[in-house]
This record gives structure tokens, sequence and C-alpha cells, in this order.
């Protein structure tokens, strides 16, 4: 499934020629896929059209916005900076459709060997063509970009149309950055990303992060901390987690490496087993969607084992009792 957020930048013609997503209130997708849709350079203002392929004919007019123009590396200079790093950020100057979600951008560093999956556009396949892929370290035409590493010789390969498409970390779906180029060489089959901290450095309005929970009187979502189960709730799901044979052998290593980098660079090392784990759980209580993270990374390490769905069970009960406790707290809201 694609991600909440993304979309498909088209010429005024209706011609695809790149993706792009929605984060909060801006389109973020790269120069190049704009100055190929206009023809032209991106000047503040220029009109690209925006759609979904499942909403078919539904075209959203976006504007470059004042300020949110970087083109990519000049093929002779090894730029670092942020000013060539090829992203630009659209306006939708009608609003956006309420059926459109905003996606959420991941934090903290790119690790290697993360899975991720891509969808573009490559002419005849404008429905989307997925692409699977892990990320392999920092480099490339621009230094700070992240090359990304096709996990097979076979299937899609990344050419025009997939410019601008999210990159989904295939774990939390959260966006990583946007697919920007690739080798011309067909043998290789490798592409490269702008992260999401250069678009941050870019933007920095999207700092914020994800807006959660009930709306405001304005209409615009409010941001509230998921609710936390107790400690002796952790607990629970901390000695479900060690029924997992390679929870309790590996002292949650594993698991911590399956979660998403911005929780697992928060647990710390403890050198007794139990409280190793409870480190784990107690983290991503205090990150949204941490729930559904760590129930992703328990099914990717454990499968459908008896052990690993009892597991699951005991946490989603003692999930399910901190929301429900939250939500009597807060007078059935």
């Amino acid at each position: 499934m694609v991600g909440s957020g993304q979309v498909r930048v088209l010429s005024q013609d209706g011609r695809v020629w790149g993706a792009g997503v929605l984060v909060a209130d801006w389109v973020l997708t790269c120069a190049h896929v704009v100055t190929a849709a206009l023809g032209e350079g991106g000047a503040a203002g220029a009109v690209v059209w925006l759609d979904r392929p499942e909403e078919h004919g539904v075209l959203v007019r976006a504007t470059v916005a004042e300020g949110g123009w970087w083109p990519g590396p000049p093929e002779s200079d090894a730029a670092r900076g942020a000013a060539d790093a090829d992203v630009a950020v659209l306006m939708l100057p009608d609003g956006r459709p309420s059926a459109w979600e905003s996606a959420f951008l991941g934090r903290g560093e790119p690790r290697p060997h993360r899975r991720v999956r891509v969808m573009g556009y490559p002419r005849g396949t404008e429905g989307g063509l997925w692409l699977a892929a892990e990320l392999a370290g920092y480099g490339g035409p621009h230094p700070r970009w992240v090359q990304l590493d096709a996990m097979s010789t076979v299937g899609a390969r990344v050419e025009r149309g997939f410019s601008g498409a999210p990159v989904w970390d295939e774990l939390t779906r959260d966006c990583l950055g946007l697919m920007t180029a690739a080798m011309t060489d067909r043998t290789m089959r490798v592409a490269w990303m702008v992260p999401a901290n250069i678009l941050l450095e870019c933007w920095p309005r999207l700092r914020p992060g994800r807006a959660t929970g009930p709306t405001a009187s304005s209409g615009r979502r409010v941001h509230r901390a998921d609710p936390q189960p107790s400690v002796t709730d952790m607990f629970k799901i901390t000695e479900g987690l060690l029924r997992i044979p390679q929870v309790e052998s590996d002292r949650g290593r594993a698991l911590r490496d399956l979660l998403p980098d911005v929780i697992s660079h928060q647990v710390f090392e403890h050198p007794e087993v139990r409280l190793q784990v409870f480190r784990i759980v107690q983290t991503c209580t205090r990150f949204p969607r941490g729930r559904e993270a760590l129930v992703q990374a328990v099914s990717l390490l454990g499968g459908s084992s008896t052990a690993t769905l009892q597991a699951l069970e005991t946490l989603r009960e003692a999930w399910d009792m901190a929301e429900e406790t939250d939500w009597e707290r807060g007078g059935g809201r």
C-alpha cells in the first residue's frame, strides 16, 4: 500500500512527470520534476497539477511556494549544502482535498540496510510501479544524498516517473526522503534519495511533526501524545516478548533494530535481559505510533509462532487498557 500523502505531479496537458508527498500543508517533490512539468524553472507561483491514481480525473492545483526552490547539484560540482539538493515545495492555494492525509517525515539518520519501498509512475504505468530497496549510505551525485540498492535483480528499475516519489520505510510507512536520481548504467540497480533531514533544512516549517488526535475548533488536527500503558502493563508486555525465543537469546537486540531509528537510538543498554526488553517497550510508549512500530517489529521478528501471537495479544490488551483509561480521563472526548 502507498503511504499516506503520495501524489502524482502533472503538467497542464495531463502528462505525469513524477511524484510528490503531502506533509502538513505542503507538497514536497524534486525541483527537476517541476521543471519538467513546466518546461522551465520553478519560479514562485508557477502552477503544476496534482492527482492520485485512485481518484481518476480529480486534479488539484499547486503552486511553487515563495522561497521553496532548491535546484539539483551541478554535474561538475560536489556541492555540500541544502541549496542544490533538488527539492521543490508546493502550496495548495485552493486547499487540500479532505481525503488527502499527510505523511510523516522520519526523523534521525537514515541507517544502512533499512528496507524501503517506492512507487513511481514510468510511462505506461500511470497506476504506479513498485520498487523494493534498502538504504546503503550517503554518497552519489550529492554527498548528502542517500544511496538505495535494489533488493532484487528482477522487477522495477528506477527511471523517469520515479523522481519525487516518497521513499517509504517498510516497517513504519514514514517517508524517509524523495527519490531523485539513478545510475544511467542499466546493469546497475542503484539510485539516490534526498533524505528527510535535508527536506527539514530546506523547509523548517515541517518540523512540528505529525498532527494526530482530535481536531481543534479551526478544523485542523491538534497534537496529542499517544496514551501510555502503566509500568505494570509495560512489564506484562515485556514478559510476553521474552517468551519469543530470539528476544530471550539476544536480549532484544534484533527487536530493537527493527524499530524506526528515531526510537531504536533512544534505547539504552542494560545488562539484565528483562530490564533491557522493558526499556525497548518503555521507549516505544514515548513516541507517536510507537505501538504500531512495536507490533510490526514483533511480527517481523517472530512471524506467526504461538509465542509471537501471544505476545502481540498481551501487547494489544495492555495498550487498549491505556487508551480506555485515557478516554475516561478526557471525559469521552
